[in-house]
């Protein structure tokens, strides 16, 4: 399978719609994560928020697995590391504004440097 840069996803609406149903996943899974670190939690709702947690992992997984098939980060187009950065970024934190900003800044890059190839 050919990937595709990583920009592209601005322009694939399934892809936009899975990092939709993806976001509030990671959200959860910090939320819970940080639930558990604290003290004074019922062993039964311990008990809940890992089991969510785990079902949440999964999904999150196969999707953001799904979307690393599919695209790529081209070292020989503008940004490489932000954009990388910016990926990590939302797998980590699930917040979906900043990475789409940072693809559309890298995309505007490279729309100029098509039209001006000096730049």
């Amino acid at each position: 399978m050919v990937k595709v840069h990583i920009t592209q996803i601005l322009h694939d609406t399934l892809t936009l719609d899975l990092i939709d149903i993806v976001a509030p996943m990671i959200a959860q899974l910090k939320t819970n994560d940080e639930l558990l670190s604290g003290f004074g939690i019922p062993m039964k709702e311990r008990g809940e928020i890992l089991l969510q947690s785990s079902h949440l992992i999964g999904r999150k997984n196969l999707v953001l697995d799904m979307i690393e098939q599919k695209y790529t980060i081209l070292k020989d187009r503008p940004h490489p590391i932000m954009l990388k950065r910016a990926w990590e970024e939302f797998r980590s934190s699930g917040d979906k504004e900043r990475f789409l900003y940072a693809l559309k800044r890298a995309e505007e890059v490279m729309s100029k440097q098509r039209k001006n190839p000096s730049i």
